[in-house]
């Protein structure tokens, strides 16, 4: 095809224009959160296309007003939050700590 049967690049939708991020803020790695604490605001489970399971997407707060989100597959968070959720607990200060293979919520 000719590149004028192509629409103008300036036409051209950008990704994020039409698949806006989940939740406000940085997206981050869990492990740049590791043994800090922040305040977990909300969190969205959703099913996973790459592996059998459910991964969730986490919106948290730094000590310093810095909105943050990050995704994880970790089951024991997603028991955590959830059992908290069902409390009336969020949004709640934790530490996201890293014990051997998983993750976990501690003072």
């Amino acid at each position: 095809m000719e590149a004028s049967m192509y629409p103008v690049w300036n036409e051209i939708p950008n990704y994020s224009e039409i698949v806006p991020e989940p939740y406000d803020g940085e997206k981050v790695s869990i492990d740049s959160l590791l043994n800090q604490e922040v305040a977990i605001l909300k969190f969205k489970e959703t099913p996973s296309s790459f592996f059998e399971g459910n991964y969730m997407q986490i919106q948290v707060k730094t000590a310093d007003d810095q909105l943050k989100w990050f995704f994880t597959s970790s089951q024991v968070l997603a028991k955590q939050l959830k059992e908290l959720e069902q409390k009336g607990n969020l949004p709640i200060r934790a530490k996201i700590v890293k014990i051997k293979r998983y993750y976990s919520l501690t003072r």
